[in-house]
Formats: C-alpha cells, structure tokens, sequence
C-alpha cells in the first residue's frame, strides 16, 4: 500500500467519520471547489477581456490584498491564531514561494486577455511537465522512462491543441501565440512553485501539515507586494490614465468584481487545504484534471468557444500526460502546494 491510499485510510478512520459522511463530505467540498473555480475562471475573463480590463497585476495585487486582509481578521479570533514562524522561514520559504504564485497567477490573467477560457485552460495542463523540469534541475527527480513519456505527452498534447487553436483563429475565438507564451510562463512559475514546496518539505523547512489561514496570511501579502510591483513595473502609465480608476460608474464596477473574486479566491483556498487533508494531492490532482474539462465544455456552452478535433485531441493527450505524471508520482507521496511556516 503506497503513503497516499495510507494518508486516506487513516483519515477515513479518524473518529466520527464513517466512509459515508466522509465521502458526501468530500462530494460536498468538490461541488464547491469546481463552482468557485469556474466562476473566477470566468469572471477574470469578462473583466480582463470584454470590459477590456488591460492591468491584470494590478488584479493580482487587489485580490491578493483583499484576502491578505479576510485571513487577518478571521486569525485575531483565538482558535484561529497562527503559532510563530519557524526563525528563517519568511526568507526561505514565504518569500520564494509567494513570489512564484504571483507570478503565476499575474501572467496566467495576462495570458487570458488573449486566449479563449477552453484554450487557457488546456495551456494550464502544462504544469506537471513543468514540475517534472524543475524537479530535475532541483535533483528532486529521478529520469525515468515513465515520466519522460507523461512529459513528452503534455508537450506534444499542447503543441496538438495550438495547432487547433490556430486553425480556429477568425472564428469567433481567441488566439495570439504571445497568449500561449504568456500561459505557458504562467504554468512554469506554478510548476517552480511546487518543486521549491518539495524541496522545502524534504529539508525539513516545511511541514505538511498545512494549517489554511496561517499559509494564506503568510503567503497572500507577499503575492499581493509581488503584484503592486510588477503592475508599476507594466502597467503603471496606462493604470494612471484608465478610466476605470476616474470613470465613478467604473470605478464602483471594478471594486465590485475585484471584491467578489477576491473572495472566491479566499473560498478557493480554503476548499483546495481542505481536500488534501481529507484526501490527498494524488486525487486533489485527479479532481483537477475533471475541474478542466467541466470548464472547457463550460466555457463552449456559454461563451461559444470553439473547439475542433486537434483541440480535443491535444488536451486529451495533456491530460494523459498529467495523469501518467501524478501515477508515477504516487509511490513518492510528494508536497503539495500549500505550505506550514509555524514552528
């Protein structure tokens, strides 16, 4: 029996919870993650692109910021305050891995500016191979034929659904190889992200046992400084002069949408610990990869994305890339993103 079907046997033995409540728990939890992930998905995309939001670090320090703020308040109630950092761990471990999230989430918004919800969403597939890349450059991985077959399938599966996505440019969808560029950035910064978290937990600087609040109180404000500094970096001119920020009618819409992502993304965090604590990263991973094709065929549904055979076919071949990734991976147990600094 390998560490994850152990981690979730021994959860499903811990008092008052029988398989059952445990299994419409986890039912329960999914149902919620899918419904605030999509709808981020989806919100950003009308923002940044059909109200021509053009300043997506800018959301990035907004969203962070706000929820920075939400982990702040809820952690002065007693139950809910954080232990002391570990000595050296806001260097070593908050800094690293809250600068690599805000970079990922920074440049994956930027990327859907110029790319449709459906192909984005299979340009995020990308990031086991990524995690694989630099685990290696980490010495974290070990060559194997099984994971250098998963990463040549998510290449030659993205490269696959490109093509689609190209035949498909002038069809009422979006298409721009900088928007490739940009999310396949977006997918090596998440894929560093997750390699440093394994590294950090094999040197004993980060523990598994993630505590929710305390890592998005430690991590958000470091995403959101990240954010504020890259969008005056990119965008600090057409920032000043955009009529969202002196338009009144605008102004109250952007603070609208920005405060109901940020709260979904709050929403989103809190849903993602909970299920590794009750399952794994293994199967958090597998309800992922259902997560993106609910969004794909969501995002045709609703927003009229068009998809062809070469597009469906790639992300097939992705996923079975990602997943024959996470297979191998199963015997190692493997870090999750999520990150304890408390001592």
């Amino acid at each position: 029996m390998g560490p994850t079907a152990r981690a979730e046997r021994a959860v499903a033995r811990q008092p008052g919870r029988t398989p059952l409540k445990l299994a419409l728990r986890i039912f329960a939890i999914v149902l919620g993650w899918y419904a605030v992930s999509i709808s981020i998905i989806f919100t950003n995309k009308y923002l940044l692109s059909t109200r021509d939001f053009r300043f997506p670090f800018f959301l990035t320090f907004c969203n962070n910021a706000i929820v920075s703020l939400i982990a702040l308040v809820l952690t002065r109630a007693p139950r809910l305050r954080p232990a002391p950092l570990r000595p050296g761990a806001w260097p070593r471990v908050v800094l690293p891995i809250g600068l690599c999230t805000a970079l990922d989430i920074g440049f994956s918004n930027w990327s859907l500016r110029h790319v449709s919800v459906a192909f984005h969403t299979m340009v995020k597939a990308t990031i086991p191979g990524f995690v694989f890349l630099f685990g290696l450059l980490l010495r974290l991985e070990r060559l194997s034929v099984l994971r250098v077959t998963a990463v040549a399938l998510v290449c030659g599966g993205i490269a696959l659904a490109s093509v689609g996505q190209s035949q498909l440019h002038g069809h009422g969808n979006d298409f721009s190889l900088f928007g490739l560029a940009l999310g396949l950035v977006s997918g090596a910064f998440a894929g560093l992200r997750w390699a440093l978290s394994q590294l950090l937990v094999q040197g004993g600087e980060l523990s598994r046992r993630t505590s929710p609040l305390a890592t998005i109180l430690r991590i958000s404000p470091v995403c959101a400084a990240a954010g504020l500094g890259l969008s005056v970096s990119f965008e600090g001119a057409g920032l000043v002069h955009s009529p969202f920020l002196h338009a009144p009618e605008l102004a109250a819409e952007l603070v609208a949408y920005i405060s109901a992502v940020a709260a979904l993304v709050f929403l989103l965090l809190l849903a993602e610990f909970a299920l590794v604590g009750l399952t794994s990263s293994l199967t958090l991973s597998i309800f992922g990869i259902l997560k993106e094709l609910a969004t794909i065929a969501l995002s045709a549904l609703l927003l009229g994305d068009a998809l062809n055979a070469s597009n469906l076919a790639g992300f097939a071949i992705c996923i079975g890339g990602a997943a024959l990734y996470n297979y191998s991976k199963r015997g190692g147990g493997g870090a999750h993103g999520g990150a304890d600094v408390s001592g």
